[in-house]
């Protein structure tokens, strides 16, 4: 494991915006034979102790310290991509953990092209696909819309004028002023596809149920790749027309999971 350089031969630190500070990640490359492993850290001196551990304990502390270490991974997990000039087609979240990263996406597609917040969710999504491991409620990361939407203004700072729509992502009932954030239907909308590694009957009605979130829908079993037949079905079973683009997608050489 060694750390990575930034342009200028320095050892390459991310900053991500936390309330009334910044944060500071250092990163690592890891070679897997032909594929680079990235990896952070945020035990950097110039971070202060608090900050130091977010990254030390995994699934960890309270709520407020999984939605921290939660931006360090969706987040901090798109930053390098940027930093380092890697072009990526297809962007998968393993577990909602990580969904941060479609926001994160998100903002910097409207920085770059100028666009609106659904003009770049529109965009953006189309290169995401979530999926889901545990198949009820109590698996999925959820908090206060009050923390989130402190965390969102420091961790998105152009995303500030649309934070209501931000927030809605997170939500099934985006109406529903009492229902906290998730990190699961915030995946679910922020991404054209969404698969479970199981055949189980709660999963499949679970998937089910979200199918009205216009994303597609599709059943790995054991986490197995689909065919070429299979992507064929799931492609028809969604309305997607044959050209459309996702099954080339899913059989390609970059992507990226977060």
């Amino acid at each position: 494991m060694t750390p990575v350089a930034d342009q200028n031969g320095n050892w390459l630190r991310i900053q991500v915006g936390l309330p009334r500070r910044t944060l500071i990640l250092r990163a690592w490359q890891v070679r897997l034979g032909k594929v680079s492993l990235y990896l952070l850290d945020s035990n950097d001196p110039l971070n202060s102790p608090a900050d130091r551990g977010i990254t030390a304990e995994l699934y960890g502390g309270a709520p407020e310290m999984r939605l921290q270490q939660e931006i360090c991974l969706g987040v901090g997990g798109w930053l390098p991509l940027r930093h380092l000039g890697i072009e990526i087609d297809i962007c998968h979240l393993n577990e909602g953990h990580a969904a941060l990263a479609i926001l994160a996406c998100l903002q910097s597609h409207m920085r770059d092209h100028g666009t609106d917040f659904q003009c770049a969710l529109n965009a953006t999504r189309a290169g995401n696909i979530f999926t889901i491991h545990i198949p009820v409620a109590a698996g999925f990361d959820r908090f206060d819309v009050s923390l989130v939407t402190h965390y969102l203004n420091a961790a998105f700072p152009d995303l500030q004028a649309d934070l209501a729509q931000a927030l809605a992502l997170g939500k099934e009932c985006p109406e529903n002023s009492k229902e906290p954030f998730n990190m699961a239907w915030l995946a679910i909308h922020g991404s054209i596809a969404v698969n479970g590694v199981s055949e189980q009957a709660e999963l499949v009605d679970l998937l089910i149920k979200i199918r009205h979130s216009k994303a597609n829908i599709f059943i790995i079993s054991k986490g197995e790749s689909p065919s070429p037949e299979d992507v064929s079905a799931i492609l028809a079973w969604n309305d997607v027309a044959p050209g459309a683009g996702l099954a080339g997608r899913l059989r390609g050489e970059e992507n990226v999971g977060i």
